[in-house]
């Protein structure tokens, strides 16, 4: 049990506040994997661009259709991957190479998100 006297969690339930702390700490993270705000600047001016990832492993959650994926021949980091329509139906395995596109940032996960294509 904890009690505060911040005003600025007054309304938000535990649990959004620690999915938001973490949000900020891979942000933090990001940006610091990617030189700093002028490599997350870099990042998002890229959106768009298509390449090749890997999948390193599905998403756990219940309502599925997730992956991390390692883009090839960069230097960025895993992301998240979201599966579009057509994909939908066929499920990924790790070690699979897929075509993603970049999308931008996550900012309720804080990491980068792509698209499966």
């Amino acid at each position: 049990f904890m009690v505060t006297g911040d005003p600025s969690i007054k309304g938000k339930k535990a649990k959004d506040v620690k999915m938001e702390k973490m949000a900020q700490k891979r942000m933090s993270k990001l940006a610091k994997s990617l030189g700093g705000e002028d490599g997350l600047t870099n990042l998002l001016s890229s959106v768009g661009l298509e390449c090749t990832g890997v999948v390193k492993a599905a998403s756990k959650s219940k309502s599925g259709g997730w992956y991390y994926v390692q883009p090839m021949g960069s230097d960025l980091p895993v992301g998240i991957a979201s599966c579009n329509e057509q994909q939908g139906a066929t499920p990924l395995s790790p070690g699979d190479e897929v075509q993603i596109r970049l999308e931008g940032v996550d900012k309720k996960r804080g990491q980068i998100s792509f698209t499966v294509l």
